[in-house]
This record gives C-alpha cells, structure tokens and sequence, in this order.
C-alpha cells in the first residue's frame, strides 16, 4: 500500500480471497461506468460468451459465462435474469474420487479478459446474476442509486443479468493509478505471497458428482515460492484465521457441503454469507460477502481449473475495514474531508442490496462483485503460525 501526497491506493485482503481497492483521495471520480455498456437505455441484447485459456500442459480450458437474453424494459419492470451457474446434474453420484486441492494462481479483477488482454469491458466476463434481474438504466425496480451516482453506472447489467459493480465501477479507478492491477497480484501470489485455496472431497475423474463436500482456505505467505508449472506436489500452509480450531486444518470456517460437478465444471453450492477475518500487516480486516458463489471449470486431468467468484459486499462494513486500513498509515485519515471523500465514491458504486434484493424504496447497500479465477491443483500444507492482531488506529 502506498501513500503518497494526497493520492493513496489500498491493497485490500477481502472477504474470501484478495481485493483491489485503489482509491483517489485527491480527486472526484464520477461514476458512469467503463468502456461499451451491455445495454442501451432502450433495452438489453447480450449474448453467451465461452472464453478458452491454456493451463499447464497445454490443455484447454473453457468456461461459458453469460446466456442469451434481451430486454425492451423502457421504464418498467426487469426482465428475470438468466446468467447463473449451472444446476446440478441430474441421476449423478456422490463423489468416489480421491478428492484435489486447487490454488489460485491467476485472479481476474476485471480489467483484464481470460486471455490477459487489457478491456474496458472485461468486467462482463466475471461474475453472475445475482439479484435475479436484468436490469438496464430505465429499470424502476432497481434500489436507488447513492446520491450522486448515475443509473448508468449502476442499474446497466452486464450479460444475462450479470451483476458486477466492483468490475464496472471500481476497477476503472484502481488502474487509473496502477496499470496493471491483476498482474501484480498474480506476480505476489507466483512469489508465495498469498493465494485462495478450495479442498474438493472425493472429487475424481467422472465429469458428474451430485454431492462433494469442499471447503474454502486462505493460503498463507510461504517462505519458499510455488514452482514454475506443475503445482501438483507443492504444499501450500493454510491461515489458522480461516480455521475454526486452529490445530485442525479440517476445521474451515467456509465450508460448502452441497457442492457439486456438472459437466466437468464444479459450482459451491447455494450463495452462502462468508465472514472472515484476514490479516495484513499486523492487523486484522474482518469483511463479509453475501450471496457468495465459486464455480470452477475443471480441466479433465483435474491438474487446472478456471471459473468465477461472485457476491455481495455490504458497503458499510466494506468502508469501516478500509478506515482501518487507512488509519493505520495516518490518523488524519480515520476522519475529515479526505476519507469522507473516499466513503461518498464507494457508496456511489452501490448497485444492489447488501441481501441481494432490489427494492426502489431504498438506497442501495451492496456492491455487486465477479471475480475470475484460474488455479492450479496443489496440495494442503501445515497450518501457518497466526498473525497477531494490531489496534483499530482509528479508535
């Protein structure tokens, strides 16, 4: 994290795995999206998008994000969204397979697509329908926008109903101020910096499970960096903060018990509320996601995956963490003209509820986020020694 004049962007560790918060304290920034909007203000046309990316050994990896869908809506009502991850097969069988590990070796802010080419609308790419519309600018089924914010920056879905605010809106500020905003944080996870990782039970080779239970853990920063390639036989530790008995690495505190594979491509199960408390720097961010969901594509050797991570983040408790983060370089920044200016902007990107309903007779509370993933099969290590906790500076 840096902090230079009056311009200071934040590394975040959010929810279950890594943010980008990049915040322009010294400037207004408005907010009216980025790049060619999904839609125009007289209705929607999207389209099924299937985007392939080579992981380790050369083999293919797809993953279909965003289906067919079209809106006349002129002012009226949404039309349902239709951009979700699969269902579960149907006349499958619970897992009978020796069960994998994945790390994320590649995150997908947005400003990016799959490929590593730069977009402006690359955030179409990444995330869900995740309030069961499809909105566009005229939609008065929609919460209100922060004042201050415009409905093309907030109420424009992306294909299919794709909710992703943070892609959309927050992103274009983070590389205003730093380019390259996912290499970097795919250069800290290849140097051992941190990673997410999910535990697959009895996953194995058949391209259809109805039942796997998995779980979710944070990766923490290892002394000696994973391999080039393969990371097949790389033990990565796992952050005791994550663990609900620290002295049993089964003991995660995000578990997904009705997970499931459909054609190769596993998905976490129902939207789930994730609350987890990260370290950084000596202190601790606790951050919570609604309606949270992980799909993964699997490669058919089980060796790479590629999928979403998409949810909510209530606003509010998003800017009281960053307060923390903020105060721990300056007091002058846990209150003032300054951090209020940073809080006003966040608030603008608000797009949904923070519970994932869309109700015009309140102001928005939530930021709709999809993130990509690319990962690679890896092993559980030991669990890492706990980060002491530092005071809120701010209190």
């Amino acid at each position: 994290m840096l902090f230079r004049g009056t311009r200071a962007w934040f590394v975040v560790a959010c929810g279950v795995g890594m943010a980008v918060a990049a915040i322009n304290c010294g400037s207004s920034v408005e907010l009216v999206g980025s790049g060619a909007d999904a839609a125009t203000s007289s209705g929607t046309t999207s389209s099924s998008t299937t985007a392939t990316s080579t992981g380790v050994g050369g083999a293919a990896v797809s993953v279909s994000v965003g289906t067919t869908s079209t809106s006349s809506s002129t002012g009226g009502g949404s039309v349902p969204g239709d951009n979700h991850p699969p269902d579960p097969p149907p006349n499958a069988g619970p897992g009978d397979g020796p069960g994998y590990v994945y790390a994320v070796d590649k995150l997908y802010l947005g400003d990016t697509d799959w490929n590593g080419s730069k977009s402006q609308t690359a955030w179409q790419l990444y995330g869900y329908d995740l309030d069961g519309k499809n909105s566009n600018v005229n939609s008065i089924d929609h919460c209100k926008p922060y004042m201050g914010a415009t409905p093309k920056a907030v109420k424009q879905d992306g294909p299919g109903g794709l909710d992703n605010s943070f892609g959309k809106n927050i992103v274009p500020i983070i590389t205003s101020l730093t380019a390259n905003a996912s290499a970097t944080i795919d250069d800290n996870i290849a140097k051992g910096g941190f990673t997410m990782m999910f535990k697959i039970d009895k996953l194995g080779a058949k391209p259809d499970y109805a039942v796997l239970a998995a779980a979710y853990y944070g990766g923490a920063k290892m002394a000696t960096p994973p391999p080039a390639g393969s990371w097949a036989n790389y033990k990565w530790d796992v952050m005791p903060e994550l663990l609900n008995d620290p002295q049993d690495i089964t003991s995660s505190k995000v578990k997904f018990p009705s997970s499931y594979l459909t054609s190769d491509q596993w998905v976490s199960g129902a939207p789930t509320t994730l609350t987890v408390t990260v370290p950084m720097g000596g202190y601790s961010i606790t951050y919570t996601m609604n309606r949270a969901v992980f799909t993964l594509k699997l490669a058919p050797d089980r060796q790479t995956g590629q999928g979403i991570l998409a949810g909510i983040l209530p606003v509010e408790p998003f800017i009281a963490e960053l307060k923390k983060v903020a105060g721990s370089f300056s007091k002058d920044l846990c209150m003032g003209s300054t951090f209020d200016s940073i809080a006003v902007q966040l608030r603008q990107t608000a797009d949904i509820g923070a519970d994932g309903s869309q109700d015009p007779s309140k102001t928005c509370d939530g930021i709709s986020l999809g993130w990509g993933l690319h990962t690679k099969a890896v092993q559980l290590g030991n669990v890492a020694p706990a980060t002491p906790p530092a005071p809120d500076p701010c209190k």
